[in-house]
């Protein structure tokens, strides 16, 4: 009976061991990943932007963490809306082309399982300066875009459903099949912004007055084109 206890005693300690030991490895590779997102090197940013994603798989507990840090990667490499002149014309937003490691960073937030987040956690990437990018084909369902300046942007077949738009300038943006299904838009702006065969389906306060649609936008039922 003793040596049992002993043993089941034993087991019990190896087994918070290596809980421990695992633990300080998850906690070296996400500092580690963390610093190579500031290396001046294109291939050492994305070596770190995939360490961060394997991170998040391999321990459910620290995704929060690094949904907050790759959001805010993304916002720095982008600026914020501030650093645009809010009121020029969309025609003048300078088209621009996401880094590759900003691009992944956003692949890595898409793809993450939703149910290890931070309750109410989103990609955050409030009042971002996103004027002029070309974001075609990328999948930003359920992000935090408040206030964001999406001015002129190509957010061509840009997956966009449940976002939170509130307030954004997507004035003369390009959302060509877009879908903002889901998405809350109170106070967005949308003049000019081209809407054709985009799916608007339960998004919700959104005033489309200004914007270019056609007959293949749905859900258009109750807006204003």
């Amino acid at each position: 009976m003793g040596a049992l206890v002993f043993n089941a005693l034993s087991a019990a300690s190896t087994s918070s061991q290596i809980e421990v030991t695992r633990q300080g490895q998850v906690t070296e590779r996400f500092s580690k990943a963390v610093e190579h997102l500031g290396a001046a090197g294109i291939d050492v940013r994305l070596g770190g932007v995939y360490a961060l994603g394997r991170v998040m798989r391999d321990s459910p507990p620290d995704q929060a963490s690094v949904v907050e840090v790759l959001s805010a990667f993304v916002r720095n490499k982008a600026g914020t809306a501030a650093d645009s002149v809010a009121d020029a014309p969309a025609a003048r937003a300078a088209v621009r082309q996401p880094g590759t490691d900003m691009k992944a960073a956003l692949s890595v937030l898409a793809r993450r399982n939703p149910k290890h987040d931070a309750p109410g956690q989103r990609t955050d990437l409030t009042r971002t300066n996103l004027s002029g990018f070309d974001l075609r084909g990328m999948d930003l369902h359920g992000a935090d875009l408040g206030g964001a300046d999406l001015r002129g942007a190509n957010l061509r077949v840009v997956n966009l459903s449940g976002a939170d738009l509130g307030f954004a300038n997507l004035a003369g943006a390009d959302l060509l099949l877009a879908d903002l299904r889901g998405a809350q838009a109170f106070g967005a702006k949308f003049t000019d912004a081209r809407l054709d065969d985009a799916h608007l389906e339960n998004a919700r306060l959104l005033d489309l007055t200004g914007a270019h649609v056609n007959e293949g936008t749905t859900g258009l039922q109750g807006r204003r084109p």
